[in-house]
């Protein structure tokens, strides 16, 4: 289990964390770093995928904080441009774990807290987005539009 679990902090996160970087800036995907961190996103799920192959948990027998820690990511193998059907192992051990009670409690609080800062939210000014990303001036101006389309990434529920 513990294999797993740092797998899955030194190694699977800081990757896919990397590729969402790349991949969600437009002008970025295509540069060497993403087109780095696309490969070494599907290097994470082809390994985590052959692992689960072998086993029902990521741990071995038993769901462990492996599971825990790993199954979020599970969650954006499609938007990170991988077809979800050459990950099959994967998709039944997320299947598993969106099938338990506490994970359909957490998912949905998690959902109703989004929507309550949604609901208040204010749309941001330059200023805050100043004070945000701590800028100053001639810096340039905010691309607000990007800012926002960056809002469609906030769910934890796979697509």
């Amino acid at each position: 289990m513990l294999k797993w679990l740092f797998a899955q902090a030194a190694y699977a996160g800081p990757m896919l964390g990397q590729h969402n970087h790349f991949q969600f800036l437009a002008s970025q995907s295509e540069s060497y770093g993403g087109r780095r961190y696309k490969d070494q996103a599907g290097r994470v799920y082809r390994d985590f995928d052959d692992r689960l192959r072998e086993v029902t948990w990521l741990g071995g027998a038993a769901y462990s904080i492996a599971d825990i820690a790993m199954y979020p990511w599970a969650g954006y193998l499609k938007r990170h441009g991988f077809d979800e059907n050459d990950h099959p192992h994967i998709l039944r051990w997320r299947k598993r774990i969106d099938a338990r009670e506490q994970v359909k409690r957490a998912v949905a609080a998690v959902g109703n807290m989004i929507a309550a800062v949604a609901a208040a939210a204010q749309a941001p000014t330059d200023e805050d987005y100043d004070r945000f990303f701590g800028r100053s001036a001639p810096g340039p101006a905010p691309d607000h539009e990007h800012y926002m389309s960056l809002g469609s990434f906030t769910s934890i529920e796979p697509e």
